[in-house]
């Protein structure tokens, strides 16, 4: 069973994109998948260009920048070649916007997972990864920290909605590629609940059970660990125990609440913009 047939690398040659390079061409190894490296130059605003005027000058320069550019993906290209042992790599030169180039080319080349660093300054997330983990049709990891790539703690995190066990289902199958130990996630709205828990102090023990109904039989060989975060009601308290944990990776599904909407919610956001180790989105399932 492959899980990613087709991953899609963005890359701007910063420090950033050197550690998505590193994951993609981990995951990529392990899946056995075609890499497809894509870089987009951006071009000079339309209002720039009526100021400036066309000039034989202006189109020299782009051009001998997009040479530049085609040079340095065909070094990188060679690079995870040699270094990662990859067979099936592909570049490609955009020209435009970054996330809507990515976005389009993520569609039409139907792959099943795009990388990305957070930013090109740092940790942070970037309009460009926060745009495509929005809009993006398919699965998308952004490589928060600066951990090496390493896939042996994992955890999938469940509101109890369809898109949920979408992931959930993701999770286990990444969990049994890599061999790795799974947890089971729910953070419980304490905070929120308070006020009407009264008489109902078995929640924590009902959603337990509801973490742990029947997966362990279902999928067999996993170590499926079901957990409660109760010291918060949000996303960052979720990336405050990943970091605690030590774990590789959180898998979140894109919304829980509104499968209709392309927007990643206020909870993915908060995991997204607040996690120090690498997240995936879950947009859709993998190739059975």
């Amino acid at each position: 069973m492959k899980i990613f047939h087709r991953i899609v690398l963005g890359v701007d040659f910063s420090e950033s994109s050197e550690r998505a390079l590193d994951w993609a061409a981990y995951i990529a190894g392990k899946m056995n998948s075609t890499l497809d490296v894509i870089h987009v130059a951006e071009s000079v605003p339309p209002y720039y260009r009526a100021i400036l005027g066309w000039t034989t000058i202006l189109d020299e320069n782009a051009n001998r920048v997009k040479e530049e550019i085609h040079g340095k993906l065909n070094d990188l290209k060679e690079k995870i070649q040699k270094e990662k042992g990859l067979k099936e790599v592909n570049i490609y030169l955009r020209e435009g916007d970054p996330h809507w180039n990515i976005v389009d080319f993520v569609d039409s080349h139907k792959a099943s997972l795009v990388v990305l660093g957070p930013s090109r300054g740092g940790n942070y997330i970037g309009s460009v990864a926060s745009e495509v983990a929005s809009l993006s049709p398919t699965n998308v990891l952004i490589t928060s920290g600066n951990r090496a790539p390493s896939i042996e703690k994992i955890a999938v995190a469940t509101d109890f909605s369809r898109a949920a066990r979408n992931a959930f289902l993701l999770g286990v199958a990444i969990a049994k590629a890599f061999d790795a130990d799974l947890y089971h996630v729910h953070v419980l709205e304490g905070n929120r609940l308070n006020p009407f828990i009264k008489g109902h102090e078995h929640l924590k023990d009902e959603l337990l059970a509801e973490l742990n109904i029947e997966l362990n039989k279902i999928m067999g060989n996993v170590n499926i660990i079901p957990h409660i975060i109760q010291e918060g009601y949000d996303g960052y308290a979720l990336s405050r125990w990943a970091e605690e944990k030590g774990l590789d990776m959180l898998i979140l599904s894109y919304r829980g609440h509104n499968e209709r909407t392309k927007f990643l919610g206020h909870f993915a956001e908060e995991v997204l913009y607040s996690s120090k180790v690498p997240v995936m989105i879950v947009r859709k399932f993998f190739d059975r």
